[in-house]
């Protein structure tokens, strides 16, 4: 009778372990690729927030100072910086250097000026202009990856869009 019985084995077969493997495999692969666009936008924030500030504080130093100061933005260099317009970097009020931010370097890594305009001034009055000329409408300072942009209207607002 022992001999007939059928014998059992507890355990999974190869098959079902293969198939277990390529869904985990699935799974990984698919979180990494969420890792990854999570950090780059996160980075991409936090650079445009970054410009958007150091863009205020051109304005604001051009108030203050009651002189003209220009903010350029390099799509070439993968660079923007301030300056006077009679010459010379400001001062950041952060760390005490220049005012010169690389792109794609440190932590800005992966991220590029896809879309820059030039030299944006900022009056004595804080008024922005292109080329001499007073804003008609909302401008777009720069653009990040081709995503996300900076724009300034002709009452000196500056936002992201």
């Amino acid at each position: 009778m022992n001999a007939k019985r059928k014998q059992t084995q507890a355990g999974f077969s190869l098959l079902e372990m293969v198939v277990v493997m390529v869904v985990g495999g699935i799974v990984i692969a698919a979180m990494g690729l969420t890792i990854r666009t999570a950090d780059r936008n996160s980075k991409e924030g936090s650079a445009l927030h970054r410009m958007l500030t150091d863009l205020r504080y051109a304005q604001e130093v051009a108030v203050a100072e009651n002189r003209q100061v220009d903010f350029t933005v390099s799509a070439g260099d993968n660079a923007y910086y301030v300056t006077y317009a009679s010459g010379g970097f400001l001062s950041n009020p952060m760390g005490g250097y220049s005012m010169y931010v690389r792109m794609n370097y440190d932590q800005y890594k992966g991220v590029n000026i896809t879309y820059g305009t030039g030299t944006l001034s900022f009056s004595r009055t804080g008024e922005p202009r292109f080329s001499g000329a007073f804003l008609s409408s909302a401008q777009i300072v720069a653009t990040l990856n081709n995503h996300r942009s900076i724009r300034i209207n002709p009452q000196g607002y500056s936002f992201i869009q």
